[in-house]
């Protein structure tokens, strides 16, 4: 039986120590070392290494738990789990394609099984991506309903962003001041990517989750959308 050997990150100390005695549980996984906080996961050794299971949020001082796995990554191609109960960013719009690989999210529960488990840590070691049923509900809550939160205007920027037209371009096609699409587009971020952090994409990100919400809705982006005159 091959062995995945797993660093886990979770700041609830609780937590940590009942999830790490799950996993040592676990005949396919060898936990390597357990830590707290972002400083910890940054200084171990990944030489033997395979997959890091990860918590997103750290605490309100600390980076997150995406920025932790970016640095892992960056120093070894290790299968990255988010063990969360918060939203984590969309790899397809934030990361170059050859990195798209080895990503998965697990919702954060006391009841997730042992073997469930070790299974999403040994895919995601071999470059599986994996997102359990829940936390993809958990995602689709989040996004759902957004079409209908944005205005006209702010749609009509959305189609004119996907086709990737910049704010000037924009500006200039809508009538509009180019401070005015400036605004408009944080608004819309703050609603799109609600979980954003330093080092986010937003607009890529933003862009990527709006044309899904689109054709979740059978909507298409050509469709001609009226521009509100205000403002």
């Amino acid at each position: 039986m091959t062995t995945t050997r797993v660093v886990y990150l979770e700041p609830d100390p609780c937590l940590r120590g009942f999830m790490s005695r799950l996993m040592r549980g676990c005949p396919q996984l060898e936990v390597v070392a357990t830590v707290g906080t972002a400083e910890e996961a940054l200084a171990l050794d990944l030489s033997h290494v395979d997959a890091a299971v990860v918590e997103q949020v750290l605490g309100p001082w600390s980076i997150t738990g995406w920025d932790v796995a970016l640095e892992l990554r960056r120093r070894k191609r290790v299968g990255v789990i988010f063990f969360t109960s918060h939203t984590v960013p969309d790899v397809g719009g934030l990361l170059h394609p050859d990195q798209h690989q080895g990503w998965s999210v697990v919702h954060k529960a006391m009841d997730v099984e042992a073997e469930y488990l070790a299974q999403v840590i040994q895919s995601t070691a071999r470059g599986l991506n994996i997102m359990d049923p829940a936390s993809q509900r958990r995602q689709r809550a989040q996004v759902s309903g957004v079409l209908g939160r944005l205005t006209e205007r702010q749609r009509r920027i959305m189609n004119l962003a996907s086709s990737g037209r910049d704010g000037k371009a924009i500006a200039q096609e809508l009538g509009l001041a180019p401070v005015t699409v400036r605004q408009e587009l944080s608004r819309i971020y703050s609603l799109l990517v609600p979980d954003s952090a330093p080092g986010y994409d937003l607009r890529t990100t933003a862009v990527v989750r709006y044309l899904r919400e689109l054709q979740g809705s059978g909507t298409s982006s050509e469709a001609p959308i009226p521009v509100s005159s205000a403002g």
